[in-house]
């Protein structure tokens, strides 16, 4: 299993990063820091909907 944490620290770095290009004018390179935007909040989901699974799972078993 995936951890968040290192996820929304990247996600954190690259925003900054594209933000720097935007504001210097410099947009070398923006197109890779999207795409990997665009993954590490693919994965950030995918962790959300695994933890929602469990805890609905977790909640159903408990009940039994």
């Amino acid at each position: 299993m995936i951890d968040y944490a290192p996820l929304l620290i990247r996600i954190e770095q690259n925003t900054k990063k594209l933000s720097d290009k935007c504001l210097h004018r410099k947009y070398e390179g923006y197109s890779s820091d999207i795409a990997q935007i665009h993954a590490d909040l693919t994965l950030l989901a995918m962790w959300m909907v695994a933890q929602e699974t469990k805890d609905i799972l977790d909640g159903v078993y408990r009940s039994e």
